[in-house]
């Protein structure tokens, strides 16, 4: 299985796998390729990932997340292999508002990271309301 966010394959040094349905990848692959940042708690066993003012928090082998601050069920439980953590891929994006797409045919996984082009949209926004400042100063001046 392989993984792509916003056409980048997402590099993982161990690989992703289908359980019961449902792709789970390495924690900190998706979180990287998704711009967020992943907290390890080995005495509760959690994944706390955060992205902006958003947060995730995740249980190795419970069926449960919180997610700001809300309790969520989970179709599948972030599970503990080869010391690795593995968390269930379309749970998280999904989370963080990318779109996920599965492609049966090469058992391949497309992420769209729709916060990234929102960023980009509003930062766009926020020069062109700058310009349209300056403009205005300009003309106040004269």
């Amino acid at each position: 299985m392989k993984a792509f966010v916003d056409g980048q394959l997402v590099q993982t040094d161990v690989a992703p796998f289908v359980k019961d349905g449902r792709a789970l990848v390495p924690v900190r692959a998706i979180s990287s390729a998704l711009k967020a940042d992943v907290k390890w708690d080995a005495d509760t066993r959690t994944v706390i990932i955060t992205r902006g003012e958003q947060s995730i928090t995740l249980y190795l082998d419970k069926k449960e997340a919180t997610v700001d601050g809300k309790t969520i069920t989970l179709d599948i439980a972030p599970v503990l292999k080869n010391g690795r953590a593995f968390l269930p891929l379309r749970f998280i994006s999904e989370q963080f508002k990318a779109n996920v797409d599965w492609q049966e045919e090469g058992k391949i996984v497309i992420i769209d990271d729709l916060q990234v082009s929102d960023e980009t949209n509003e930062e766009d926004q926020d020069s062109a309301s700058t310009d349209d400042t300056d403009a205005e100063t300009a003309t106040d001046t004269n």
